[in-house]
């Protein structure tokens, strides 16, 4: 290729290299102007998507606000209703305390209903005894009236029959009965003797009150019935039927004592007497002191019935201590240890009567509470024994009462317990109650708890008491009475309907 050539290839070559470069430099002009566009458009996006962020933080903070408002007004109203619920319950509260007010009200009306109608039945009941005694003191004047009036024929007769006179057998017989005014001294005492003599005592009880107004209206000398009245009294006492004397403490203490052939019972510790009673309330106590314990305490809710009776009746109960000590002594009681602690008895002060200075000559020994036993000042863990005879039916606590006695009694203590689970109204003759009779009324006789055996057993048991003997006395139930059963007693078992008596021993 010459020069020529050559130089035409390459003005060809850079005329193509100028088109291409034209050409790059378009497109390149058109690229960046495309850039441009984009970047434009880009600017734009993010100015709008910069305008979207904030109108969506906008909206954000407005929800936020609204949830938190929503969050106040929710926290403002649960306030609220919580406000209304604590006025509510107060509310509630109130008008409970209002219903319980008047339900304790109507409880003490209905209490008070009953009492009254327990007074109208007892005074109707007296007024029934009065009527009966009036009449049975009318039907005696009838029966004296008719013997003077055969009396007086009889007089009339003999003085017709002797000419205007009479026998001196006659005029002795006369004169004696007017003057005993119709009592016959000689007949009431052999028909008391012989109702002794066939031990029929409770008859013999009756025979001297049936008396008494004949007796008192007779001509016989004042201090002749006084003697009547005390020696047929003493000799009732000694049958074992009166609410006095060394013979009711025998048989109580013998009753107790059983206790002592079914645990070891630690006498260096108190006696306590649970719902002693009104009418030797510390012969119990005594009979205990006496025999080895530390410290006794007689408690009933009452006082003495009759200060002056008990006092005299604990002179009795000494004397007769004093003169057969061995009747009194238990197993394992030193008769000079016996005798010695008698002596710090205050028989002088009980044979004048002085009821309360002989309680207090003993310096705490042998201490009478009239009070409540939950309110007794004992110690814990301080009792050694404890019995009671027909006092647990009448607690309107069960549970307390128990809980209470374990609570003061010492580890290894023992306690005997009578329960008396009839309707004590059966007791009174002419009272048309039966043993079960309280359990078909919805007001429960005054004092008593209505509790049956299984009911007594639980107390026992929860308060943590084990029963070492449990012994109980059974009647079948009356037909008719149990159709007329009420709840909850209608559901119970026959054992615990039937069993009228529970004796029980138990220990801590």
């Amino acid at each position: 290729m010459n020069f020529i050539q050559k130089w035409r290839l390459r003005r060809r070559i850079l005329e193509g290299s100028a088109v291409v470069e034209e050409r790059i430099r378009k497109r390149l002009e058109n690229l960046q102007q495309k850039l441009e566009q984009r970047r434009d458009d880009l600017e734009a996006q993010a100015k709008r998507q910069d305008e979207r962020a904030r109108q969506l933080d906008a909206k954000a903070e407005s929800i936020e606000k609204k949830i938190s408002n929503a969050n106040a007004k929710l926290e403002q109203k649960e306030l609220s209703l919580q406000e209304k619920q604590l006025k509510l319950e107060e509310n509630i509260a109130k008008e409970k305390a209002k219903l319980d007010q008047k339900a304790e009200l109507q409880e003490e009306k209905a209490n008070r209903l009953a009492a009254r109608e327990s007074n109208i039945e007892t005074r109707t009941a007296n007024l029934d005894e009065r009527r009966d005694s009036l009449n049975a003191q009318s039907e005696e004047l009838r029966t004296e009236k008719s013997e003077l009036l055969a009396i007086k024929n009889q007089i009339i007769d003999e003085i017709d029959r002797n000419g205007g006179r009479i026998s001196p057998e006659l005029g002795s017989e006369v004169i004696s009965k007017i003057n005993m005014g119709g009592f016959d001294e000689s007949g009431y005492l052999e028909k008391f003797a012989a109702l002794m003599d066939d031990e029929a005592f409770e008859d013999a009880l009756d025979h001297v009150v049936d008396e008494m107004p004949s007796m008192a209206r007779s001509n016989l000398h004042r201090k002749e019935k006084l003697n009547h009245m005390l020696f047929s009294n003493r000799r009732l006492q000694h049958a074992g039927i009166a609410k006095h004397g060394w013979e009711k403490l025998l048989r109580k203490a013998g009753t107790a004592n059983r206790a002592f052939s079914e645990a070891q019972i630690d006498k260096n510790s108190t006696f306590l007497d649970l719902g002693c009673g009104t009418h030797d309330p510390v012969a119990l106590s005594a009979y205990y002191y006496l025999n080895g314990f530390n410290r006794t305490i007689a408690c009933d809710l009452q006082e003495p019935r009759t200060p002056v009776y008990s006092a005299f009746s604990m002179y009795d109960i000494i004397a007769h201590m004093n003169l057969f000590p061995k009747d009194f002594c238990l197993e394992g009681t030193h008769s000079l240890s016996f005798e010695g602690r008698l002596d710090e008895l205050q028989a002088k002060a009980f044979a004048d009567g002085q009821w309360d200075q002989a309680l207090a000559a003993l310096d705490g020994k042998i201490e009478h509470k009239a009070m409540n036993v939950l309110d007794l000042p004992v110690a814990d863990n301080e009792l050694g024994f404890a019995v009671s005879f027909a006092v647990l039916e009448h607690v309107e606590d069960i549970n307390a009462v128990m809980e209470w006695l374990y609570r003061k009694s010492k580890p290894g203590a023992v306690q005997f317990h009578f329960i008396d689970l009839a309707d004590h109204r059966s007791y009174t003759p002419g009272s048309g109650a039966d043993a079960w009779t309280f359990l078909t009324e919805k007001t429960a006789p005054q004092g008593m708890n209505r509790l049956r055996k299984s009911e007594h057993i639980a107390a026992i048991e929860k308060a943590g008491f084990q029963i070492l003997s449990a012994n109980d006395s059974q009647e079948e139930l009356p037909t008719e009475t149990s159709a007329k059963l009420i709840k909850p007693w209608k559901s119970m078992s026959e054992d615990d309907l039937e069993t009228t008596k529970l004796t029980v021993v138990i220990q801590k």
